[in-house]
């Protein structure tokens, strides 16, 4: 028998030695042969025994194609932004085996559903120049170009997984993996992949900063579910992809951006007035977001008798888009240090802005 005190939740050395004497962060170990039921065994003293029990699921190992993506070594050379070549050369919205250039996912800020699609690398013949070039690793992956789940492999902060649309490839650093069992949903796989269960779970098999494909293999899932249960979860996951792409597209650095959200949101001939509404409108879909989430996260929570030990309420970590920030970021938008609303102050009138409107 052992005992535990965890510490690394507090920041603080004046917390951490205040909290010592809690015995709430104690936690005892009867039995060291526990360890051995999480893959690697790793010293996980502070896991329930509910959260140990997940790993005897169903492997995702078993169910899945993930080996190490593209690594050129020469980036400079192979990789470029998409916006850094002609859309004649680049295959972007339909595959195209024909062309040179082709998306590739690359990790990227933390973002959830669907997004950081800002590179594309030279495939051209099937990728043999890169191939040729002798410090170059291109993995051996039967699956590219096939839809998947993509996430970033180094973060701080907690993992956010992504869809990733037919035609890409990936990068070392922007892992993606494949549901090769039909009876699986990629749908169900990915809101499991960005619950709170799976944070959980990645932060007992690989408490670093780096995780590693090895680390996606040994999660498990219990895919015991109801047809009722599997609908309404592909229902929700696929409102946070949309919601996500639409989003992302609304921003010049996307393929797919095709006009600015103020001439969107357009109802009037002030500036200030398209501005509230873009707030009102994104405001709503980061609610609507933030409930397909905290839906998400209640349905593998009672799938997995865990509710005594998590809560539905998501996960956000560093917040860089309107749509990963927590309200407090949100009140923003009636910031008078906004550049939207400052341009509005110094013209009020669109035609004064936006002459072409």
């Amino acid at each position: 028998m052992a005992t535990f005190i965890r510490l690394a939740d507090f920041k603080s050395s004046g917390e951490k030695e205040k909290q010592f004497f809690n015995k709430n962060n104690r936690f005892i170990v009867r039995k060291q042969d526990d360890f051995s039921k999480i893959p690697g065994s790793p010293i996980a003293y502070w896991a329930s025994d509910k959260i140990k029990r997940l790993f005897e699921k169903e492997k995702f190992e078993e169910n899945i194609e993930i080996v190490e993506g593209i690594h050129s070594r020469f980036n400079n050379y192979f990789l470029r932004l998409w916006f850094e070549v002609g859309f004649e050369k680049s295959s972007l919205h339909n595959l195209n085996k024909g062309k040179k250039w082709f998306p590739i996912n690359k990790g990227g800020i933390f973002r959830k559903w669907y997004g950081n699609n800002d590179f594309i690398v030279n495939w051209e013949n099937d990728g043999a120049e890169l191939k040729k070039y002798k410090k170059s690793s291109v993995g051996k992956c039967s699956n590219y170009f096939s839809e998947g789940i993509t996430y970033t492999a180094i973060t701080t902060g907690i993992n956010s997984f992504r869809y990733s649309p037919i035609g890409f490839l990936y990068d070392r650093v922007g892992p993606s993996f494949y549901v090769i069992n039909k009876n699986w949903d990629i749908l169900v796989i990915l809101s499991y992949c960005n619950s709170k269960i799976v944070n959980n779970l990645l932060e007992i098999l690989n408490p670093t900063i780096d995780l590693q494909i090895g680390d996606i293999k040994n999660l498990s899932i219990c895919y015991d579910i109801s047809k009722e249960t599997k609908n309404q979860i592909n229902k929700l996951t696929q409102q946070c992809i949309d919601i996500s792409k639409e989003e992302w597209d609304s921003h010049e650095t996307s393929w797919d951006f095709t006009t600015n959200e103020l001439l969107c949101h357009k109802t009037t001939e002030r500036i200030e007035d398209a501005y509230n509404n873009y707030c009102t409108y994104w405001k709503n879909h980061f609610f609507k977001l933030h409930a397909n989430e905290e839906e998400l996260n209640h349905i593998f929570i009672d799938v997995y008798d865990l509710a005594d030990e998590l809560t539905p309420a998501p996960y956000y970590s560093a917040p860089h888009h309107t749509l990963q920030a927590p309200l407090s970021i949100l009140r923003a938008c009636s910031s008078p240090e906004h550049p939207y609303l400052t341009q509005a102050k110094a013209s009020q009138s669109w035609h004064q802005a936006y002459p072409q409107a």
